[in-house]
């Protein structure tokens, strides 16, 4: 009988282990294929890992994101278009206040001068109640912004040939 328990516990331990083995590969797969930049930090705010697109959306190679000990290559900019200190980016935000931050909208100017605009949510990783990560992911909404800029130019367009017409008319 103690064989018996010795050997299913074993098996189970296999099969734990094989499980554990494909959860790992299933996580590495989705955070390398994702359409969307992923990126972990610890909790002094060192990057930990990041995936490809989120380089692609800063406009670096993987290997220049964590910016090495230097000075960042990109600028981060607010909704306004007004430089944002380092102390107000979200995941600075999340490691001060512990409170997650949904769909912020940030800036960045790539190191080549073009700029994206990306909706940005970060969020804390607990032990207890302690940060030990944050977690960030970062969505390139540009063409959704310029197509919302582009519509506020044509309302203004339009706002103005009615009030010249209005204008004829009275």
């Amino acid at each position: 009988q103690l064989f018996t328990g010795f050997v299913r516990e074993a098996s189970d331990a296999g099969e734990s282990a094989e499980r554990l083995r494909e959860e790992e590969a299933l996580t590495e797969e989705i955070f390398e294929t994702s359409p969307i930049a992923f990126a972990v930090r610890d909790a002094h705010g060192q990057l930990l890992r990041a995936n490809e697109r989120a380089a692609e959306l800063v406009g670096v190679g993987e290997d220049e994101l964590s910016g090495g000990g230097g000075e960042q290559a990109w600028t981060v900019y607010d909704a306004d278009g007004e430089p944002l200190a380092e102390a107000e980016y979200p995941i600075e935000r999340v490691l001060e206040t512990g409170d997650p931050v949904y769909n912020e909208e940030v800036v960045v100017e790539r190191p080549s001068g073009r700029r994206v605009h990306l909706s940005v949510s970060a969020a804390p990783v607990r032990e207890g109640e302690e940060i030990r990560r944050v977690v960030s992911a970062a969505e390139d909404v540009t063409e959704l912004k310029e197509s919302q800029f582009e519509l506020e130019r044509r309302h203004e367009e339009l706002e103005t040939e009615l009030s010249e017409v209005f204008s004829r008319i009275a």
